[in-house]
């Protein structure tokens, strides 16, 4: 209430001073500050932290920070006095983007294409690009014109339009010189505007020309710092450091030391903010390729991928990790940030590594770790009591296997993991050895572990098979299996065996990381 009554009573002290005229005096203007209320007034002078103030209300002169008004109007008032920065508003043009077999690339704009190569333009030559170098199709970004353009190439396009006679045609002449930062011929067209005509933005052409002259006597200095910005916006910060650490020394009396420091400042963030992009891709790109570069060796056996996975795995994730962030963002980055980085990773996917058809290779106690048992549930028809019968039939195997297994190791069986990882395909051995590391160790976070039914027996473990009967049935050819009618080795009937898929686990175990 109080500042709505202040915004009066301002109101009505300026009404005298223009109540016989419908229009605010000449030079008359209305402030909006940032509290809410408004001063009626005459802006006396101005510089780049506050503008000086001549209240109609009292006569009195107040100095006036630009923070202290409406944003809006502040940025208005700023902008058109010339303190607003427009060489932030950078021409930006859409160019073509090819990637290369060895990781590099080059932006410019394709300008032919022949059979064999395409010539991309850039600021500085034209170059060919072989078709065979290629990785992937040409794609598009925006990017800074004068990657593309020299200076003068898109100052005579643009000077094509000048009308010459026209102080707004110099002054938006004026502008795009200064979007391409060729701050002379900015400096140039203001001048010129002014001089065809004196009230054409008389409030701003004066700071807009004494800025753009400013800027042309640091203009090998801006164009360093602009080198600067360009290396840094293709992340090539080691580059892009070396440049901002020698400018010191080639201009020691610079005005611009606060940019240089500032650029400092932006290479770090911006080398910082990319490793943090770049090791959590690495991280889970790196496991799948360490792991298939092992167990692609034949020689490779299960024994060693378990002892790999608990003792050297991690190691070499790490270096692997470390090589590219030293290859692809800088080279500076040590294995302690590196584990830094990953430690403090946020929003990383979820990615998923499966035990597959080898889920059994864990033993049972460890395949099913964390699985839920279902509450047994009251048999409701006749098919349910079957199967109630079937499941108790069930565990009484499983129960007297476990016992035969505790009491007498099988010499048949011995070797069959072994056996088994040696004929396993290279993508099973790689998602079970990266499931096994993920769940062992604390590289990564596991999420949650899944469960499925083996597709073979339904997740029941075993098998029913048909016994026709026969004087020369052997009980132990079947996978020790015990007969579902309990008669002799002649008697017919079903016999259940281990499930030869899962190996009377019954289950897939896979794990959900990040």
């Amino acid at each position: 209430m109080k500042r709505i009554l202040t915004s009066i009573v301002l109101l009505l002290l300026a009404v005298p001073a223009f109540a016989q005229d419908s229009a605010a005096p000449a030079g008359m203007t209305m402030l909006h500050l940032a509290d809410g209320a408004t001063l009626w007034g005459e802006i006396v002078s101005h510089d780049p932290g506050a503008l000086a103030f001549r209240r109609l209300d009292n006569g009195g002169l107040v100095k006036l920070p630009w923070s202290s008004l409406d944003v809006a109007q502040s940025e208005t008032l700023r902008e058109t006095y010339g303190y607003v920065d427009h060489t932030e508003d950078e021409l930006m043009i859409e160019a073509d983007r090819l990637v290369l077999d060895d990781g590099s690339e080059v932006i410019g704009k394709i300008v032919t294409r022949t059979d064999n190569a395409l010539l991309v333009k850039t600021a500085t030559a034209i170059v060919p690009v072989p078709k065979v170098r290629l990785r992937g199709s040409a794609g598009t970004l925006q990017v800074p014109a004068l990657e593309v353009y020299t200076r003068e190439e898109l100052y005579q396009s643009e000077r094509a339009n000048l009308v010459l006679d026209s102080a707004s045609s110099h002054y938006d002449l004026a502008r795009f010189c200064e979007r391409i930062l060729d701050f002379a011929r900015a400096r140039d067209h203001y001048a010129e505007a002014q001089a065809l005509d004196k009230n054409f933005k008389p409030d701003e052409m004066p700071g807009l020309i004494s800025r753009a002259k400013t800027r042309a006597e640091n203009q090998a200095q801006l164009d360093y710092l602009y080198k600067v910005d360009l290396l840094r916006a293709r992340r090539r910060f080691d580059e892009a450091q070396k440049l901002v650490d020698a400018f010191a020394e080639l201009y020691p009396s610079s005005s611009l030391q606060p940019d240089v420091e500032k650029k400092k400042k932006q290479i770090a963030k911006s080398r910082d903010q990319a490793l943090r992009e770049e090791v959590v891709s690495l991280y889970h790109f790196h496991l799948g390729r360490v792991v298939e570069g092992k167990v692609r060796n034949p020689e490779f056996g299960l024994d060693a991928a378990l002892e790999y996975a608990t003792d050297k795995l991690a190691t070499d994730l790490e270096n692997a990790v470390l090589a590219d962030l030293q290859r692809q963002v800088t080279k500076s980055v040590s294995i302690e940030e590196v584990r830094k980085l990953w430690a403090e990773r946020k929003s990383a996917p979820a990615q998923k590594a499966t035990y597959g058809i080898g889920t059994w290779l864990l033993g049972d106690d460890e395949a099913r770790k964390g699985l839920a048992e279902d509450a047994p549930k009251a048999a409701q028809s006749e098919k349910d009591v079957e199967r109630a019968k079937l499941e108790d039939k069930i565990k009484r195997y499983l129960a007297n296997q476990a016992m035969v297994k505790k009491s007498k190791l099988d010499a048949d069986k011995e070797g069959e993991p072994a056996k088994f990882w040696t004929t396993w395909n290279v993508a099973g051995k790689k998602q079970w050895l990266m499931a096994f590391f993920v769940e062992r160790t604390k590289v990564f976070q596991v999420n949650k572990v899944l469960f499925s039914n083996c597709p073979d027996c339904g997740g029941q473990g075993v098998r029913e098979i048909l016994n026709a009967g026969s004087a020369r049935t052997n009980p132990s050819a079947q996978g020790g299996g015990r007969q579902g009618n309990g008669g002799g080795p002649n008697s017919a009937g079903l016999s259940l065996i281990d499930c030869p898929t899962c190996h009377h686990v019954g289950i897939r175990r896979r794990v959900s990381y990040r």
